[in-house]
C-alpha cells in the first residue's frame, strides 16, 4: 500500500537520513579489494514531496513537481511493452528504483518499540528483540535492514546501531555494532539497509555514461562473422547431453559467442536442465580457451552455491573462487566445508579477498551485489570474457546491470559475452513498492528481452532463433501428469517427459482419487486467521489436514516405499502459516522436514510437495493470483503432489479455476464439496483502480 507515503513529516526527515549507516571501511592491507567511494544516491526532492503526498495532485506542486507527476502518470498508463526505451532508460529505471526506496524506508520508519528490552545470545554482538515489543512488523523486514536502538539516561541520549541478522516468528535477532547493557530498556527503530539500492543506481549512472542503453534494446540478430573460428566439441562433460539437442545446441553457441553484443539468452522452464546447462558450457570453455576469465553471478546465494558445488566436480578447486558477503560469516554452519574452502570464508571468518585472488582465478562466483562492490572497488572492466548471470528472471533489470556496468563495460560496448538463464514464468524481482511494480520494475532483463521481436518465435516457423537464445524442453524432473498443467499454460505444451521411473512411485497408492494422476486436490473449508503484527494469514485446518498427510507418509511410506522427511517439501505462500506449519512439525519431531515459501522453493525440488494455500472464505485470493507463483508452486514435485485449500476461494482466480479444473477432470478431488463455476471468477488487469485514483483518471 501507498499510504505509507503520506507522512510529510517523516519524508522529510527520512530524505535526510537515507544512507547515512553503515558506510565500508576496510581493514585490511592495500592487496585487498577495499571498495572505493559510492554514492548515497538520494531521492530528488521533488518525488520525496510526491511520495509525501502519496502521489496526489494537491495545489502547493511547484511547477516541477507537477511535471513530475504528469511524467509518472503518462508512463504509468502507456504500452507497457513499448513505454521504456533507450532513450528514457536510465532516467526511468532510476526514478522506479527510487519509489521503491521511498516506499522501503517509509514503511519500516513506521515501525518501532519503546521500552523494548533485549536478551544477549550465545554469539557475541547478537541479541533477542522479542516481537511482543511491536504493535506490528512490516511484511517486507528483511535481514540486513538497520536498527537503531536509543537509551535515555539522566538526559544522556546514547544510539547503537546494527542490522537484522535474523527474523523469526517470536523475535528478532540482531548484530549490534557496540556493546549495549542487556538490563536497559531502548526505543527500538528500523530502517532498511539502502547498500543494494545505491549499487544499483550506481549502475546505472554507468550505463548513462558508457552509453550501453541501446545495446538493450536490440532490434535484429548480429550477422554471423564468417572469419571467427568455430570451436567443436567432441566429447560432453555430462552424459545425458548426448541425447539433448537443445542442451547441446546452447553450449555450442555461448562458447561460440555466435549472439555477441547481445545477451544469450537460456531459457530454462522447470526440470529441463539449466544449471547443467550452464555448467557444462562453463567447462567447455574452460576447456577450449584456457586463459578465458568467467564470472558467475546470481540474484542468491543459493543458486551461486548450487553452479559452484557443480562446478567443483569436474574442475579443480583452484579454477574457482566463490566471493560471499560479510553476513554469510554468521551462517557458517548452512555453508558447504567444500565451498567454504574455495572462498573468502576460508579459516572459519570472513575477509574481503584480494586482488589476486580475482584476477588469478578462472571462475569467479558471486551475488549480484557483490559484483556492485567489485565495480565500487574499481576492478578492470575488460578482466572477463564471459558472463553468466544465472536465475537471470528473478533479478529486476538495475541489479542485473550490476553484472554488467563497470564490470564488463567500457563506452559504448559489453567487452565480455553475456549469458542469461532463466525463465519469464517463474517468480520474478520481489519489489515491495506496489507502485514502481506496475511501472515495470517487477520485470526481469530476461522477461523484457524475451517480449522483444528479435528474441522471440518466428511467426512463420514457430521456433526461436537460437543465435541469440535457446529453450530447453526436456523435462527431467516430474512425472508427465506433474508438468502437464505448466505445460500447457505456459510452455506451449512443447515440453517433454523424460524423468526416471523413481517418479512414477505414487502411482496406484492408496490415497490416490486417480491411481495413475499423482495429484490430490484436498478441499477443507477452514477459516483464516490474520497476525495482528504482520497481517499475514493462517489456516488450523490446513495445518491439522498437512499433518494428517506427513504422518501418514511418514509412517507407512508410499507403496512400500519409505519416505524420509528429506524426501518431503511443504510450502506455503503466506509466511505465518509457514510459521505455524514449522512449528506443528517441531511439535512432532519432524526436525529434517523442508517448510517455506513459494519463493524459498524457486530452482528446488522434493520428491513429494504438500501446498497450503491458507486463503479460505475471502472475496478474492490476494496475491495468490500471482501466475508465476502458481507456476513455482506446482512444478517442484517430482512424485506426488497434494494441494490443500478453500476450492471455492481459489476459483476466483482464473488460473487456479483452470487448475482446479484439471484435477477434476482427472477425478483427483477429495474432501468438502464444492462447484466449480466460471462466473466466480474475479477479473483482474494489470492496472489498478487505486492508482488510477492517484493519478486523477476516469477509468
Amino acid at each position: 500500500m501507498i499510504d505509507a507515503y503520506s507522512d510529510a513529516s517523516k519524508i522529510s526527515k527520512l530524505a535526510q537520513h537515507l544512507g547515512e549507516f553503515h558506510s565500508f571501511q576496510s581493514t585490511y592491507n592495500e592487496d585487498v579489494i577495499t571498495p572505493g567511494y559510492l554514492g548515497k544516491y538520494l531521492p530528488p526532492k521533488d518525488l520525496c514531496t510526491l511520495a509525501a503526498n502519496n502521489f496526489e495532485v494537491v495545489s502547493s506542486y511547484t511547477p516541477a513537481e507537477k511535471k513530475l507527476h504528469d511524467d509518472i502518470r503518462a508512463y504509468y498508463h502507456a504500452d507497457p511493452k513499448t513505454r521504456l526505451n533507450a532513450s528514457n532508460y536510465c532516467q526511468t529505471l532510476e526514478l522506479l528504483t527510487h519509489i521503491q526506496d521511498l516506499k522501503i524506508q517509509c514503511d519500516l520508519a513506521q515501525y518501532r518499540a519503546e521500552d523494548a528490552t533485549i536478551t544477549p545470545t550465545q554469539m557475541q554482538r547478537l541479541y533477542r528483540i522479542d516481537t511482543a515489543h511491536f504493535t506490528s512488523l512490516p511484511v517486507n523486514l528483511a535481514e540486513g535492514d538497520i536498527v537503531q536502538l536509543t537509551i535515555d539516561r539522566s538526559g544522556d541520549s546514547r544510539k547503537v546501531q546494527g542490522t537484522i541478522a535474523q527474523i523469526l516468528y517470536d523475535h528478532i535477532v540482531v548484530e549490534l555494532d557496540g556493546r549495549v547493557q542487556a538490563d536497559c530498556r531502548y526505543k527500538f527503530e528500523l530502517q532498511a539497509n539502502r547498500l543494494v539500492c545505491r549499487l544499483e543506481l550506481n549502475a546505472l549512472d554507468i550505463v548513462r555514461r558508457h552509453e550501453l542503453a541501446p545495446l538493450f534494446f536490440p532490434s535484429e540478430a548480429p550477422k554471423k562473422r564468417a572469419w571467427r573460428k568455430v570451436e567443436m566439441i567432441t566429447a560432453w562433460v555430462n552424459c545425458s547431453m548426448a541425447d539433448n539437442v537443445e542442451q547441446q545446441t546452447a553450449v555450442r553457441n555461448i562458447l561460440n559467442r555466435v549472439s555477441d553484443p547481445l545477451p544469450y539468452i537460456v531459457f530454462g522452464p522447470p526440470g529441463t536442465g539449466k544449471t547443467t546447462t550452464i555448467v557444462e558450457a562453463i567447462v567447455q570453455i574452460c576447456s577450449h580457451h584456457p586463459t578465458a576469465r568467467i564470472l558467475v553471478a546470481a540474484q542468491s546465494n543459493a543458486a551461486c552455491d548450487e553452479v559452484a558445488i557443480r562446478l567443483m566436480k569436474h574442475l579443480a578447486p583452484k579454477m574457482l573462487f566463490r566471493i560471499y558477503s560479510r553476513s554469510a560469516g554468521k551462517r557458517l554452519g548452512e555453508i558447504p566445508e567444500n565451498l567454504q574452502q574455495i572462498s573468502n570464508l576460508a579459516g572459519g571468518t570472513h575477509r574481503w579477498p584480494t586482488w589476486e585472488e580475482v584476477y588469478k582465478t578462472k571462475i569467479l562466483i558471486c551475488s549480484l551485489s557483490i559484483c556492485g562492490r567489485l565495480v565500487q572497488s574499481r576492478i578492470r572492466s575488460n578482466h572477463f570474457r564471459y558472463v553468466f548471470i544465472d536465475e537471470c528472471g528473478s533479478a529486476s533489470e538495475p541489479a542485473a546491470l550490476t553484472a554488467l556496468a563497470g564490470m564488463v563495460s567500457s563506452r559504448g560496448r559489453l567487452n565480455a559475452s553475456v549469458v542469461l538463464a532463466g525463465d519469464p514464468y517463474q517468480l520474478g524481482p520481489v519489489i515491495r513498492s506496489e507502485l514502481a511494480a506496475k511501472m515495470g520494475l517487477g520485470m526481469s532483463m530476461l522477461e523484457r528481452l524475451m517480449n522483444l521481436p528479435v528474441y522471440q518465435k518466428d511467426p512463420i516457423t514457430k521456433l526461436y532463433n537460437t543465435q541469440l537464445i535457446t529453450k530447453l524442453v526436456k523435462n527431467y524432473r516430474s512425472h508427465e501428469a506433474l508438468i502437464k498443467f505448466s505445460n500447457e499454460q505456459f510452455y506451449d505444451g512443447e515440453l517433454q517427459c523424460l524423468a526416471s521411473s523413481q517418479v512414477s512411485l505414487a502411482e496406484n497408492w492408496r490415497w490416490l482419487p486417480n491411481k495413475t494422476f499423482p495429484i490430490i486436490l484436498h478441499t477443507v473449508f477452514g477459516s483464516n486467521k490474520r497476525s495482528q503484527k504482520s497481517k499475514s494469514f493462517m489456516n488450523q485446518t490446513e495445518i491439522d489436514t498437512v499433518e494428517f498427510y506427513l504422518d501418514f507418509l511418514l509412517k507407512t511410506g508410499i507403496n512400500d516405499r519409505k519416505i524420509a522427511q528429506e524426501d518431503i517439501g511443504i510450502i506455503s505462500p503466506y509466511q505465518l502459516q509457514v510459521q505455524r506449519l514449522k512449528q506443528m512439525c517441531q511439535d512432532k519431531q519432524w526436525p529434517s522436514l523442508e517448510i517455506g515459501s513459494v519463493e524459498q522453493f524457486q530452482g528446488r525440488e522434493k520428491l513429494v510437495i504438500i501446498l497450503s494455500t491458507a486463503r479460505s472464505h475471502t472475496p478474492d485470493v490476494g496475491f495468490l493470483n500471482n501466475v508465476k507463483r502458481l507456476n513455482v508452486a506446482l512444478t517442484r514435485a517430482k512424485a506426488l503432489l497434494i494441494v490443500i485449500g478453500n476450492s471455492n476461494t481459489l476459483q476466483t482466480d482464473p488460473n487456479w479455476y483452470e487448475f482446479i479444473k484439471y484435477c477434476t477432470t482427472k477425478e483427483a478431488i477429495v474432501g468438502r464439496c464444492f462447484g466449480l463455476d466460471a462466473k466466480r471468477i474475479v477479473e483482474r488487469t494489470n492496472r489498478d483502480a487505486r492508482f488510477d485514483a492517484l493519478f486523477n483518471v476516469l477509468v
